[in-house]
Parts: C-alpha cells; structure tokens; sequence
C-alpha cells in the first residue's frame, strides 16, 4: 500500500510542473502572477484539506507561523518557477527541481542527525553529475 502510495505522490508531483508550465503560458512570468498562482494554489489546497478534515479546523500560533512561513516560500518558489520557464523549457526545469528535490532533503537529514554513509555521498554526486 505504501509503494502505492509513493508512486501516486509521484505522480501527482510531476504533474506540478505540467500546471506550472500551463499558468505561465496563459498568465505570464510577473510577480503578479506568480502571486495570483500561490492564491490560487493555497485556495485548492486549503478546500481539499478542509474536505478531507471533514470540516474540523484548529488554529495554533504554531500553524499560523508555519503557514506564514510556508507561504513566503511558496511565494519565492511560484516566481522563480514561472520566470524559468521564461528561458528553458519543462524538461530542463523538472530534471533541476527533481535533483534539488533529493539532494537538498539528504544534506538536511544528515545536518540534523541522520547517518552519514559514502555511498550516498557518492549517489548525490552521480545524480548532480547526471544533470
């Protein structure tokens, strides 16, 4: 069930880049957009987790800095996002996200604790060297 899972999250996360592809196309590269294009997002996202909370909402100090956060990031992201597709083409910008998508999560694991092994050294190099 888990792998199930994992391959319908992968999935879903490809297609992230088909959308970001898309708004770009209809609605530019600007700030505006990129801004227009996080409300939006955050507007879906929130409608499917309400949903799926079956309408129970709490609110923590904690969640509310969180979602700040998470908001600011998802701003800078929707920007330079929908000003790379200015320049280089889906592919180009999957293959980058995908490889900052593994490396960055392990250099993170490891600064906060997890096992340090050569060998994914060296499969962190082979992936940033394939790009």
């Amino acid at each position: 069930m888990y792998y199930l899972m994992l391959i319908v999250a992968a999935i879903m996360f490809s297609f992230q880049f088909v959308f970001n592809d898309g708004f770009e196309r209809e609605a530019g590269s600007s700030l505006n957009a990129s801004l227009q294009f996080t409300l939006y997002s955050s507007i879906a996202g929130f409608i499917v987790l309400v949903i799926i909370n079956k309408l129970h909402i709490e609110i923590s100090t904690f969640s509310v800095l969180i979602a700040c956060v998470y908001s600011i990031v998802c701003m800078v992201l929707g920007y330079a996002s929908l000003k790379s597709f200015e320049h280089a083409n889906i592919s180009v910008y999957s293959v980058f996200s995908m490889v900052g998508g593994m490396i960055l999560p392990y250099i993170y694991g490891i600064m906060n604790g997890e096992e340090f092994k050569t060998i994914r050294l060296v499969c962190c190099l082979l992936i940033a060297l394939s790009v």
